[in-house]
C-alpha cells in the first residue's frame, strides 16, 4: 500500500497488514464494505528522527489509506472503527482523531486514498452512492441481486446473446458486468475537513482514480466505462469536473490503461498528461481541463505506460519524463519534441524517482534519478543521469529490491524506500537524496528474526540455439557445498524468473527451509509451441542444476500456479524425470480454455488467439496446434504422482478445467489427488487463512511423501 511523507520530511504514514487472514468475500469486499486488500490493516506513523512508531487506531480492526495534508498538519485516512467505512482525520498538533462526516466511504482499491485540495481545507473521496446501503452494494459486488427470488412457476432462463447478421461487430464492445457497480461504483465527492460538509461532484459512475488540479479548481478522474467483449478486458474514460460543482466533461473514451491510473496534472497549469495503449489512437496525450480536445503529442514507446502512475512532469511544467527498460526520454511540452536523454549500460530502467503527491520527477536542473535492474546479477539500485550530457553515475546498487514508485516517496531531504532481499522481507528505509546514507525505519516482520532462511544463487546454461538462459535458485540454508538435495522446479512458462532472484518469496522459503532447493528458470515460449518450449526449457534448467552438483536427480519435483499449472502439465506429458508434481489453478485443454465464459456471458478467446495462450489463431484455423499444445490429449503418458489444487469459485481458470485432468488421470489409473477449495478464487494469497494453511500443508506433505527430504 502507498507510503506518504509529510512535506517537511519528518513523519511517514503507511498501512500495514496485521495478518493475512481473509474473510468470506467475493469481488474484493468483506462485510461492511471493507476492501479485501485492507482487511485487518492498520495505519502507522513513524517519526523519521528516531523511528518512534504509533498505530493510529489500535482498537480498530481496519484502518488504511493515509494521506497527509499539504502542510503536513493533518492526516486523512479510512477506518471502520464505528461500524462502517468513514473518512477520519488525525491532528498532528493534538494527536486527536475524529470522524469527518457521517457519509460512508466506498474505496475499492488500496490506491483510492483521500486526495487533498492544495489549500488543505478539503479532500476528494469516493462515497457510497447516494440512497444505497452498504449491504445492497455488497450484494451487488457478490453478483447477488437484492431483488426477490422468482417464484416456483417463473422461468429463470438467462439470455447471453443472440445471433444477428452484425453479431461479430456488435460483440466487440459490451456493457460492464452486473457486479461492477457494486464493487467499483460510488459518488465522487469533496468533503470540507473542518465542517464535514459534503458536495457530490459525479454520481452513477465507477471511479478508479482521481486527483485535484494544482490550482484547486478541477478534479480529474477515470472511471470504468466499457469492456472489450472478446477479451473480457474493461476500459476506462477520463473526465474532469469543477471542484465547485457543475457538469462533468469527458475528455477521452475509451482510455485503454491497465488500471486507469496513468494520468497526471502539470504542476503549473490545468493540463493533463496521459498515455493510451493497445488501440488505434495509442500515444501520449495532453488535454486542457478548461476546454478543447485532447492533443496527441507523441507515439507511445513500449514500456512508457506505467500501471500505477501517469507521466512525470518537470517541476516547472515544461517537460515530461518517460522511461522504458532501455532509455530515459524527455518530451518538451512547448514543441512536442521527444528525445532520448540517456541509458544506463547493462541495466533496465524500472522507474524515475518522484514526489508521489505531485507526480513530479525529483531532479535539479542537471540530473534525473532512476531506479534500475542489473539484468546480469539481478541487483536493483539508483543511478543519476545527467540531462545535458547523458552521463551516468551509480548512486546505490545491491542484491535486493527497492519496491516501486508506489512504495517510494520524497520530501525535503528524505527519501523513503521499501527495501527487501531474498532473505529479508520488505521494510521501510530512509535515504538521503544522494543515496549515500541509508538506515532502517521499521521492523514489519519481527517474527522472522532469528530464523535462517534459504540462500539465493544464480545459475546459467546454454540452449541448443546458442541462447544463454538463467535461473534463480533458492538453496536450503543448511546445505553444505557438494550436498545433493531434492530439487523443486517452480515453473511459469514465458517468464524470466531469474529477475526475481533477490525478491523475498515467503512461499518458496517454506520449501527451502525444509531441505529443498527451489529452481525458478527462465522459460521462453514461442507462438504455436508453448507446450514443447516449456518442457524443453525446464529440462535444460534441471540438467544444469544436476551438473552443478546441487540437485539429486532421483528426487525432483515440479510446482506451478495458473499458467504455471499448465506449465506443470506440459512437462509431465513429455518427461518421466520428476518424482512428484503440484499443479495449482491449472488447465490442460486449449479447447476448453478457448470456450471459457465469464459469469456475465463474455468470452475470453483473445487469451488463446493473441495472448498468453500463444495459439496465434482460432481452433478452426489451427485445430492441430490446439491439440498439440493441450496436455489433456497426452495424459496417458503421465507417470508422476500429481496433486491438483483449485479454488472452487475461480472465474479466471474455472475448476472444471482441473477436473478434466483429474477425471482423465483417475480413469487411466494414475496417482492423482484433486483438492477443491469451495468459495475461493484464483489467487490463493487472497483465500481464507485456514485454506491458505491447508493449501501449503498439502503441498509440503505431497513432496515429503514422494521426495523424502533428509531434513
Amino acid at each position: 500500500m502507498p507510503v506518504q511523507l509529510t512535506a517537511d520530511g519528518q513523519l511517514i504514514a503507511y498501512t500495514v497488514r496485521t495478518s493475512f487472514r481473509f474473510p468470506t468475500f467475493t469481488n474484493f469486499f468483506a462485510e461492511r464494505g471493507i476492501p479485501g486488500e485492507a482487511f485487518e490493516s492498520q495505519v502507522r506513523i513513524t517519526r523519521i528522527a528516531d523511528g518512534e512508531t504509533q498505530e493510529l487506531t489500535p482498537d480498530t480492526l481496519n484502518s488504511w489509506g493515509p494521506s497527509w495534508s499539504p502542510d503536513g498538519r493533518h492526516l486523512a485516512f479510512y477506518s471502520d472503527r464505528d461500524g462502517y467505512v468513514h473518512v477520519w482525520i488525525w491532528e498532528r498538533d493534538t494527536r486527536r482523531i475524529r470522524r469527518v462526516t457521517g457519509d460512508v466511504a466506498r474505496p475499492s482499491w488500496n490506491w483510492e486514498t483521500p486526495r487533498w485540495t492544495p489549500d488543505g481545507r478539503a479532500v476528494v473521496v469516493k462515497l457510497l452512492p447516494l440512497g444505497a446501503t452498504v449491504e445492497e452494494q455488497d450484494l451487488r459486488a457478490r453478483g447477488t441481486s437484492p431483488e426477490p427470488v422468482p417464484g416456483a412457476e417463473e422461468a429463470t432462463a438467462r439470455v447471453f446473446g443472440r445471433a444477428t447478421p452484425d453479431t461479430a461487430a456488435a460483440a466487440r464492445v459490451e456493457g460492464l458486468p452486473t457486479w461492477f457497480p457494486g464493487a467499483y461504483g460510488g459518488d465522487l465527492a469533496v468533503i470540507d475537513m473542518a465542517t464535514g460538509e459534503v458536495r457530490r461532484l459525479a454520481s452513477g459512475l465507477m471511479p478508479q482514480w482521481w486527483e485535484v488540479s494544482p490550482d484547486g479548481a478541477w478534479v480529474a478522474f477515470t472511471h470504468l466505462a466499457g469492456i472489450d467483449a472478446l477479451a473480457a478486458h474493461p476500459y476506462s474514460a477520463l473526465a474532469v469536473v469543477p471542484i465547485s460543482g457543475g457538469a462533468v466533461r469527458e475528455i477521452m473514451r475509451p482510455l485503454r490503461q491497465d488500471w486507469g491510473q496513468g494520468v497526471s496534472w502539470s504542476p503549473r497549469t490545468p493540463i493533463l498528461s496521459f498515455i493510451t495503449q493497445e488501440s488505434e489512437g495509442a500515444g501520449l496525450y495532453l488535454a486542457d481541463a478548461r476546454h478543447g480536445e485532447p492533443r496527441r503529442v507523441a507515439d507511445a514507446r513500449p514500456g512508457w505506460a506505467r500501471p500505477y502512475h501517469g507521466p512525470l512532469w518537470s517541476p516547472d511544467g515544461t517537460a515530461i519524463w518517460l522511461a522504458n527498460r532501455d532509455s530515459l526520454w524527455r518530451l518538451d511540452v512547448a514543441d512536442s519534441r521527444v528525445r532520448t536523454v540517456g541509458t544506463v549500460p547493462e541495466r533496465s530502467i524500472l522507474d524515475v524517482l518522484a514526489d508521489r503527491r505531485q507526480r513530479v520527477a525529483i531532479s535539479g536542473n542537471q540530473h534525473i534519478i532512476v531506479r534500475t535492474l542489473d539484468r546480469e546479477a539481478g541487483h536493483q539500485g539508483f543511478y543519476r543521469i545527467h540531462i545535458r550530457s547523458g552521463r551516468v553515475e551509480r548512486m546505490l546498487e545491491e542484491p535486493g529490491s527497492f519496491g516501486s514508485s508506489f512504495t517510494t516517496d520524497v520530501a525535503g531531504e528524505s527519501v523513503v524506500l521499501m527495501r527487501s532481499n531474498a532473505r529479508q522481507p520488505s521494510d521501510l528505509w530512509l535515504a538521503t537524496p544522494d543515496m549515500r546514507r541509508v538506515r532502517k525505519l521499521s521492523s514489519l516482520n519481527p517474527q522472522l528474526d532469528g530464523h535462517t532462511l534459504g540462500v539465493p544463487r544464480l545459475i546459467e546454461w546454454t540452449a541448443p540455439t546458442g541462447e544463454r538462459r538463467r535461473g534463480s535458485l533458492l538453496l536450503p540454508p543448511s546445505r553444505r557445498e557438494g550436498d545433493h538435495v531434492p530439487l523443486i522446479v517452480h515453473v511459469y512458462g514465458g517468464s524470466d524468473e531469474s529477475e526475481y532472484l533477490h525478491n523475498f518469496q515467503p512461499q518458496l522459503q517454506l520449501l527451502a527451509t525444509r531441505g529443498y532447493a527451489v529452481l525458478m528458470p527462465d522459460v521462453p515460449v514461442r507462438v504455436g509451441s508453448p507446450m514443447e518450449d516449456i518442457a524443453d526449457g525446464v529440462k535444460l534448467a534441471v540438467d544444469r542444476a544436476i551438473a552443478l552438483g546441487i540437485a539429486d536427480s532421483t528426487r525432483l519435483g515440479l510446482l506451478g500456479h495458473s499458467y504455471g499449472g499448465y506449465s506443470v502439465l506440459s512437462v509431465l506429458v513429455q518427461s518421466r524425470q520428476f518424482g512428484a508434481a503440484v499443479a495449482s489453478a491449472s488447465q490442460g485443454n486449449m479447447f476448453s480454455m478457448y470456450g471459457r465464459m465469464t459469469p456475465d456471458g463474455r468470452p475470453r478467446v483473445t487469451w488463446s488467439e493473441r495472448g498468453q495462450g500463444g495459439m496465434g489463431g482460432t481452433p478452426w484455423e489451427l485445430r492441430d496446434r490446439y491439440v498439440e499444445n493441450s496436455p489433456y490429449f497426452f495424459l496417458d503418458r503421465v507417470t508422476t504422482p500429481l496433486l491438483l489444487l483449485h479454488g472452487g469459485s475461480d472465474d479466471n481458470t474455472p475448476a472444471y478445467l482441473a477436473e478434466e485432468t483429474f477425471t482423465a488421470l483417475r480413469r487411466l489409473g494414475r496417482v492423482v489427488e484433486y483438492v477443491r477449495y469451495e468459495g475461493e478464487n484464483h489467487t490463493y494469497r487472497m483465500w481464507r487463512m485456514a485454506n491458505q494453511m491447508d493449501y501449503w500443508e498439502r503441498i509440503v506433505g505431497w513432496f515429503e511423501t514422494y521426495l523424502r527430504p533428509s531434513q
